[in-house]
């Protein structure tokens, strides 16, 4: 999961805390926080791709890409499909990731 600095369209930390808290509770998650991360954000972005913590191959050039993908890879597994209606991005999708 990964969110974008707090600002005036909302606090994307908090929210992305409260989804992971109730939906994804006993569940593994991992959290990028931009404003934690700072300038790391991108290579972190990247290593999570890479470790096979997203279900892409890590050779997306945007956020949003990277994120088709890995809807589309999930969907082919059958697996809970209820979950590709219910995803939040706290980000800029056309954010660079490579």
């Amino acid at each position: 999961m990964l969110a974008d600095n707090p600002d005036a369209a909302g606090d994307f930390e908090a929210d992305v805390e409260d989804i992971r808290a109730s939906f994804f509770a006993g569940r593994e998650t991992t959290v990028l926080k931009v404003g934690e991360l700072g300038a790391g954000t991108r290579p972190a972005i990247q290593e999570a791709f890479d470790s096979g913590l997203g279900l892409v191959s890590g050779k997306h050039e945007r956020l949003g890409d990277g994120i088709l993908a890995a809807q589309k890879t999930y969907a082919e597994t059958g697996l809970m499909p209820e979950l590709l209606s219910v995803h939040h991005l706290f980000g800029d999708p056309a954010m660079r990731i490579r």
